[in-house]
């Protein structure tokens, strides 16, 4: 068996965990539901301590970790999915579960990213972007491999993208994203037509209101992308996160509609591992070594006794 690493995601409803080497190999995997623990902090101590009974058969000796926002040591900025978030000490409840061990932290999204390039749809594609459409929504951006972080590692947080005189995130708000995000979604499909996404979906292909309604809602999140890849000029965006499930009701549709707002438009393509992209992230990032010595955000956490 080749070296491998232990990948841990936190997402907004789950937290996946696997094993698995540089091939993209998984060994052994688990997930836990968010909605199954009463805090932040339990939730996270569940899944550390999962993932160390899932690690224990292996030889594991380096940890990733993607987590929504962007983890600092005594807190997670730009993180208002999951109640509590923000007031995490993460590095620390990591580094007392994983002692000895070489922990990398890094933002879901761009964790993500480097799934794709090293396996994935922007596997040797020069300029790519990365689409995360799951509980929320988020790019992140791809340049030969490498993934940009920006100068907070807060590139791609398209959630605070606005229109008008909406408030944004001096206000509180994630404007793009409480209108285009995957909760935001599932409460307006309740509340127009009174049905869960899996329903909806399943009679989209009627026609209808709930076409008209699911059309509109493709082009917003189209406009949005547009504003962001017209400045950045990628060759791909590849899409993944919960959402991409649904990449044949809008993958088509919105790579038409981009093609209107940006003079070379990239191809649209779905992820080959859908929602499995995050774990698969994680274990990108704790088996990528040289975010142990990258000045970039990520969060490097080296062995200790």
């Amino acid at each position: 068996m080749s070296a491998c690493a232990l990948g841990i995601d936190f997402g907004g409803t789950k937290v996946a965990i696997a094993v698995g080497d540089a091939s993209g190999s998984v060994y052994a995997q688990d997930r836990l539901a968010v909605q199954d623990w009463p805090t932040a902090k339990s939730l996270v101590q569940a899944a550390l301590r999962t993932a160390q009974e899932l690690a224990r058969p292996f030889s594991v000796d380096r940890v990733g970790l993607s987590t929504m926002g962007i983890t600092e040591e005594e807190r997670v900025l730009l993180a208002p999915n999951v109640p509590g978030w923000a007031s995490l000490h993460l590095p620390a409840l990591v580094a007392e579960v994983f002692p000895g061990k070489t922990v990398v932290i890094s933002n879901d999204v761009k964790a993500a990213a480097m799934a794709e390039c090293r396996w994935g749809t922007l596997r040797d594609v020069a300029y790519g972007a990365f689409l995360n459409w799951g509980t929320g929504i988020a790019l992140a951006f791809c340049d030969h491999g490498r993934v940009w972080q920006g100068a907070h590692g807060a590139a791609g947080e398209i959630v605070y993208l606005r229109q008008g005189a909406e408030t944004g995130y001096v206000g509180g708000h994630a404007p793009f994203e409480e209108k285009v995000g995957g909760r935001a979604i599932e409460r307006a499909m309740w509340e127009e037509f009174g049905v869960a996404p899996a329903e909806f979906f399943s009679d989209l292909d009627r026609g209808g209101a709930r076409a008209k309604w699911w059309d509109n809602l493709v082009e917003q999140v189209a406009a949005g992308l547009g504003n962001v890849l017209v400045a950045l000029d990628v060759e791909v965006l590849a899409v993944g996160g919960g959402l991409a499930q649904q990449f044949g009701y809008f993958g088509a549709r919105l790579e038409s509609i981009l093609a209107t707002y940006v003079p070379f438009p990239p191809r649209v393509l779905v992820s080959p591992f859908i929602d499995r992209v995050g774990v698969l992230g994680a274990l990108a990032v704790g088996l990528d070594s040289s975010l142990d010595f990258d000045d970039g955000r990520n969060r490097r956490h080296r062995p200790h006794a």
